[in-house]
């Protein structure tokens, strides 16, 4: 019952990191460091509009697949979810930042 509610929890969160996209750390934070990596590789990073709404809707709905994954692999013990849960957030924004780079 508890992966029901946290996965209509994530559905929501995704809706109000939507609305308030503007406000959002998460966001900030995670396209700001893979920004970084892009530049690294002799790429220019997209701008922050281009890679900013697809993350915002992103990264909400990824909390609860990682958390059923932290709770298979590890058992849910110590910083570990914390841990693959950013890990998640800088592959994804990496990914979408490639994904709208330009050379």
């Amino acid at each position: 019952m508890r992966h029901v509610f946290f996965a209509i929890v994530s559905i929501l969160a995704s809706g109000l990191s939507f609305t308030f996209w503007m406000v959002n750390p998460v966001t900030a934070l995670f396209l700001g460091l893979s920004g970084l990596v892009v530049r690294l590789t002799g790429r220019q990073p997209a701008s922050n509009f281009d890679a900013l709404l697809p993350f915002t809707i992103l990264w909400p709905l990824l909390v609860h697949p990682v958390h059923l994954l932290n709770q298979r692999i590890s058992g849910g013990r110590g910083w570990s979810f914390v841990i693959m849960l950013s890990a998640t957030f800088f592959v994804t924004a990496l990914g979408l930042q490639f994904w709208r780079s330009s050379r």
